[in-house]
This record gives structure tokens, C-alpha cells and sequence, in this order.
């Protein structure tokens, strides 16, 4: 089995080799799984993120659901204190580039309880078949998701997923991962 770092390093080269044209098309599968999924539907507290290097785009999403009378929250970085805070947007006019070259809410958007999150779509590197998941080991989302016990689902391109991996006691994992190709339930 490879460790943590080694299946980082070859999952993120795949992930930044993909063509645009492949992965908006793979992006599109992904959104479409989303929005046709009973709990997305009916969550009103909802984490979305914005992508870096590579991973799914939600940003039509967020534009849709901002729509709608759902909450749209996204992670602020607080990188002293290596950990994430939720904030409700109105707009991704609301947005600006932040920690790790990342677009987050501006400081005045409102800070959320993480408690009032129904449902997480959160990112990752490489996800198990078990749903276990590996980010990029600052460990931010783990540290957000035991203070909440919103439903988590993985984000994901079919390669990221592997057989087995090894994960620590502090790995979160998810309960449903979803790629382009299919939906992975944690049971």
C-alpha cells in the first residue's frame, strides 16, 4: 500500500494533467449527480468549496442554489490557527482571493455556526472505495467536520479513488463519495 504522500503526489499529477475539455465535462456529470440527489434537495445548510488545483468546479452550482431559499456557505482559511470557518454568502461577488491562493468570503460575510450545516460537499485527494479520505494533510476539514454532524459528501474524478489506503484516527471520513461515473455510500 502507498503512503500518504506518494498517493498524493500521483493523484494531484493526474488531476492537474487533465485536458479543460475533459474535465468540464467530467464537472457537468458531477453537478448533474448532485442536484438530482434527495438530500441535496432537501438540505437548507449547505458547504460548498471553491477549487484549487484541479478539483471539481461548484461554481454553477452555487450560482443555481443562491437562487433558491438554500444557505450557501464556504470555508474561510484561518491559517494561524490551521483550520477552516463557514461563512453564508449572497453572491459570489461576495468573494475574494484568500489563504493559499484560494477565492473565500470576505471577513464581513457572516460567520456560521458549523452546527447549521445539513450537508458538506467537501473536497479531497484521493478518496477509498471504504470512503476514507485524504486531503492535502493540514488536516482543515477534519478539524471543521467533528464540530458538525452534517451529512459529508466527497467530491471526485473516478482516478482519485483507490482500493484501500491507509487513514489515521483523525481522518473524517465521508458518507457518500460522488465522481463522474458513479456514487459511493459509506455503509
Amino acid at each position: 500500500m502507498e503512503n500518504k504522500q506518494t498517493l498524493r503526489e500521483k493523484i494531484l499529477k493526474l488531476r492537474k494533467s487533465q485536458s479543460t475539455k475533459i474535465k468540464l465535462k467530467k464537472d457537468k456529470k458531477i453537478l448533474s449527480k448532485i442536484t438530482k440527489n434527495p438530500l441535496y434537495k432537501s438540505s437548507k445548510g449547505i458547504l460548498f468549496f471553491m477549487p484549487i488545483h484541479g478539483e471539481p468546479d461548484l461554481t454553477p452550482l452555487i450560482e443555481t442554489a443562491l437562487k433558491t431559499d438554500k444557505k450557501i456557505f464556504l470555508p474561510r482559511t484561518d491559517k494561524e490557527n490551521n483550520s477552516i470557518h463557514i461563512h453564508q454568502i449572497k453572491s459570489l461577488e461576495e468573494l475574494k482571493i484568500g489563504a493559499y491562493n484560494i477565492k473565500e468570503p470576505h471577513h464581513a460575510c457572516p460567520k456560521i455556526d458549523p452546527k447549521k450545516t445539513d450537508l458538506a460537499f467537501i473536497p479531497g485527494v484521493v478518496f477509498s472505495k471504504t470512503c476514507g479520505r485524504i486531503g492535502f494533510g493540514k488536516g482543515f476539514y477534519d478539524r471543521f467536520l467533528k464540530q458538525t454532524k452534517c451529512y459529508k459528501i466527497g467530491l471526485a474524478y473516478e482516478f482519485q479513488i483507490v482500493e484501500n489506503m491507509s487513514c489515521e484516527v483523525h481522518d473524517v471520513p465521508m458518507d457518500e463519495i460522488i465522481t463522474e461515473e458513479k456514487t459511493i455510500k459509506n455503509l
